[in-house]
């Protein structure tokens, strides 16, 4: 940590794919800036990371975990899966939310490594205590709020459909509006369950706007970061 600077928080969005994490982390920016807050977006898949070198990198792995396309990526197994994802955050908190919180800024993520901790939990070829060590040595959020949608409402903001999003590489099939809610509901069920265990801040937001959403949390983080104020 920089001499004589406090350490910025790290505040991140977990939901179901569809539930409004980046939407809502770029206004709760824009709100926190408005009041004198130094605070920084981080968007979990942009691969910008300081140099040329370094997100070219990174754009090669995002382009593995995220760009495949066609590609039988299923074949090469769920733990191929699983390290790409793990060296992806690993690689984002060393190099962008670490530096950013030492020099006392207000991280905001709109996707932590929880959501997918969560798909990773439903697959039956992950033991829970290997899955939870390839993330345990990130950055722990001082505030999570876990944005709280039912899957049909996350399913009519969505457009195009991804195999990820639907559980495809679980077994559930093509990508469709069905998929996607029997997947989704499954996730939530168990991000539901981090939230009761991690002492997350749930909110409903079937029938929020993303400016009421954004004023809440906004009043979350100064209660938990800055109590006396």
């Amino acid at each position: 940590m920089t001499a004589g600077v406090e350490r910025g928080a790290l505040i991140c969005f977990e939901g179901l794919d569809g539930a409004g994490k980046t939407t809502i982390a770029r206004s709760v920016v824009a709100a926190l800036t408005a009041e004198g807050v130094a605070a920084a977006l981080v968007e979990r898949k942009d691969p910008e990371c300081g140099t040329p070198e370094l997100t070219g990198r990174m754009a090669l792995l995002k382009a593995l975990i995220w760009e495949y396309g066609d590609a039988p990526i299923g074949e090469l197994g769920d733990h191929h899966a699983l390290y790409n994802m793990a060296s992806w955050f690993s690689a984002m908190d060393l190099r962008k939310v670490r530096p950013l919180l030492a020099a006392g800024v207000t991280v905001v993520v709109d996707n932590w490594y929880y959501k997918f901790l969560a798909r990773f939990t439903l697959k039956k070829t992950m033991d829970a205590g290997h899955l939870a060590a390839c993330f345990a040595h990130l950055t722990r959020p001082d505030l999570v709020v876990y944005l709280d949608v039912d899957p049909e409402v996350a399913v009519a903001r969505k457009g195009e459909l991804g195999k990820g999003e639907t559980g495809f590489f679980d077994g559930l099939g093509p990508p469709s509006r069905e998929t996607f809610v029997r997947y989704q509901g499954q996730v939530g069920e168990v991000m539901r369950r981090l939230a009761r265990e991690e002492g997350w801040c749930s909110m409903d937001v079937n029938d929020q706007t993303p400016g009421q959403v954004t004023s809440r949390v906004v009043e979350l983080f100064r209660q938990r970061t800055r109590p006396g104020a």
